[in-house]
């Protein structure tokens, strides 16, 4: 009798439901997912993207279509790098059909130069850099027919088929020079894409970051000497930025005052990509001022004093605990974060404002847990947004009670389809049993009577 009791109560107690919630920190944040600078961006479209988070900080009209100016030199640069040519030894030709358009061109715009003659040639190393470092016309049309096999329309055909393999998309070049022309565009966000590849690209950076070049003897010149019109880069200017670590500076009428850069400071890397700047006042006066580069100085270092990148929360850190059964040593066990999650954020944040949403998590788990076992995910949250996410996963081991889990193995049993089903099948097959009996008895009690009744009759 004590025996039924005591098993009994411990159904009883397998029984009972333990539960644990797992709430989210609701912290009041004071920032925004987007961060807005304090100052003025005169640029038309901003794109400003910490390198070495892949995060961007700020973006204004970022997915616009415009102009591209010579920033297609970037592009140009990628096609030739990327080229079985020779840096030193393939030579580009001022040909006449190329001296002729850039005279007709000169017509209609100012067109930039490098200062090469008829006929005169130049290595391709020569001619990248002339056309970073001054915008030059001349050099971007030599690299086109010397790269594209004597065809600028070919050339060209390889710079778009490049831009849809970076993903690029909303960008398309007429021509290798970057003068307005219809159907040619990029966007500032495009624009990060392809100087973040041409980046990667093995002296792609020695190019876009000289200041200086001298060409050495030419078959006409004795020396072709260039200077950047980078002025992040050059001490004279008035912009110099000593973070700054190139890329490409840019003008044309219609596209406005135009910059890809690239500065590094404090372990941080951010990369800035500027379209339409203005040039002229509302009276259509003439700025003195360079607003791309102006632009370019204000938010950079706004991004270098506003943001660090912080841990959010370390490898092996207790994030939440979870209940556990059939163990008879611990009802709980620590669920801890499997790496360590790092984010870029203003730094008047604190790490403090992060909350954790746990997501497909099970209120109970069963033991054994093994230490390190997958068990869910935590969502980081900043401000209503999620901005990342850790695995969770057991902090310990916890051993299984075998008289608990034997319980609960029976308890299964009991709970099972086919247990009820047979249990089921089983008082069905006793009702028609009894049915069947009691009929048989009423049928045997009946004939009984009638012999009996007969027998009587007879005598």
């Amino acid at each position: 009798m004590k025996h039924k009791k005591l098993l009994k109560a411990v159904i009883y107690l397998l029984c009972a439901v333990f539960t644990f919630s797992s709430v989210s920190l609701a912290l009041s944040v004071t920032a925004k997912a987007e961060y807005t600078p304090t100052f003025d961006v005169n640029s038309h479209a901003a794109y400003l993207v910490n390198l070495d988070t892949g995060r961007c900080i700020y973006e204004k009209n970022a997915y616009e279509q415009l102009p591209a100016a010579a920033t297609s030199a970037i592009m140009s640069a990628i096609i030739t790098l990327e080229s079985d040519y020779d840096l030193d030894t393939s030579m580009g030709v001022m040909r006449p059909y190329i001296q002729n358009q850039l005279y007709e061109k000169s017509f209609q715009v100012n067109v930039a130069l490098g200062g090469m003659l008829l006929n005169e040639e130049l290595s391709l190393r020569h001619l990248l850099h002339g056309a970073f470092m001054r915008s030059a016309n001349d050099c971007l049309m030599m690299i086109a027919d010397c790269v594209g096999d004597g065809s600028q329309e070919y050339f060209v055909e390889m710079m778009n088929e490049k831009a849809a393999e970076i993903g690029a998309n909303s960008t398309h070049y007429v021509n290798a020079t970057g003068l307005d022309a219809e159907g040619q565009h990029t966007t500032a966000y495009d624009l990060h894409l392809i100087a973040k590849y041409a980046m990667e690209i093995p002296g792609f950076m020695d190019i876009a970051s000289a200041t200086v070049y001298d060409t050495g003897e030419t078959n006409i010149h004795s020396n072709l000497h260039w200077n950047t019109n980078l002025g992040l880069l050059t001490s004279n200017s008035g912009y110099y930025y000593e973070p700054a670590q190139g890329i490409k500076l840019a003008y044309t009428e219609e596209a406005g005052r135009c910059l890809v850069s690239f500065a590094s400071y404090g372990g941080y890397n951010y990369m800035l990509v500027l379209l339409g700047a203005p040039t002229k006042n509302e009276d259509g006066e003439w700025l003195d001022t360079n607003l791309a580069l102006k632009d370019a100085i204000n938010l950079f270092t706004w991004a270098f004093n506003s943001f660090s990148v912080k841990t959010i929360v370390s490898k092996g850190d207790i994030l939440t605990e979870m209940s556990v059964r059939l163990s008879s040593e611990r009802d709980y066990v620590n669920l801890v974060s499997n790496s360590t999650f790092t984010y870029l954020m203003p730094n008047d944040i604190d790490v403090s404002n992060v909350s954790f949403l746990l997501d497909s998590l099970p209120e109970t788990i069963d033991a054994p847990v093994t230490k390190n076992d997958h068990v869910g995910t935590a969502k980081l949250m900043l401000a209503g947004n999620e901005i990342g996410s850790v695995e969770l996963i057991a902090g310990d081991n916890v051993a299984r009670s075998e008289i608990l889990y034997t319980f609960e193995l029976v308890k299964s049993v009991f709970r099972s389809f086919w247990f009820k089903f047979g249990l089921i099948f089983f008082v069905l097959l006793i009702v028609f049993y009894v049915s069947l009996t009691i009929v048989r008895n009423y049928n045997k009690n009946r004939a009984a009577k009638y012999r009996t009744v007969r027998k009587r009759r007879t005598l």
